[in-house]
């Protein structure tokens, strides 16, 4: 269901992968997170596009002291 709803997404299943798919299985991961990247390539805006984000307001500490 979540890939469906993320543009660009891509599921893949590994039957038997451990739940560190990248450690138990680097080199598979590897290939496929590669193969992912390179789908993207100009398809959309690359790094630091899009608006910056705005100065925090209030000018208090995130620990409330």
């Amino acid at each position: 269901r979540m890939a469906r709803r993320l543009p660009r997404a891509a599921l893949r299943i590994l039957p038997g992968a451990d739940h560190i798919l990248c450690l138990g299985r680097a080199q598979e991961f590897a290939a496929i997170l590669a193969e992912f990247v390179r789908s993207l390539r100009g398809s959309g805006p690359g790094p630091g596009a899009g608006a910056a984000r705005p100065e925090p307001q209030g000018g208090g500490s995130v620990s409330g002291a």
